[in-house]
């Protein structure tokens, strides 16, 4: 398990530098669904349940400020993760970053 633990709580709207560390996308009942993972500095790991194809906007290798809400937190193989909601990409400059 990791002791990083979970960032923020359900309903709260963050802003976070975060590093993209995987994107995967599943067909569903429903339609395609778009899995990104994102880690911060501090080793908190960020995950983002979207419906549609996203890989085109979030690469992983690559570090992105977005903002997003907080949806839940859950455990995953030992994981503490973050799960996150109407995550966009920000490019506004001397934003105050969660976490820093």
């Amino acid at each position: 398990m990791n002791a990083v633990g979970a960032v923020g709580v359900s309903g709260q709207r963050l802003t976070l530098d975060l590093s993209c560390e995987s994107a995967s996308i599943r067909d569903g009942t429903y339609g395609p669904t778009t899995t990104i993972k994102f880690k911060d500095d501090a080793g908190h790991v960020f995950v983002w349940f979207a419906s549609g194809v996203k890989t085109d906007i979030f690469e992983p290798g690559r570090r992105y400020v977005v903002k997003a809400t907080v949806r839940r937190h859950a455990e995953w193989k030992g994981v503490i993760e973050t799960h996150l909601t109407r995550v966009v990409e920000t490019k506004q400059p001397n934003l105050k970053i969660v976490g820093r």
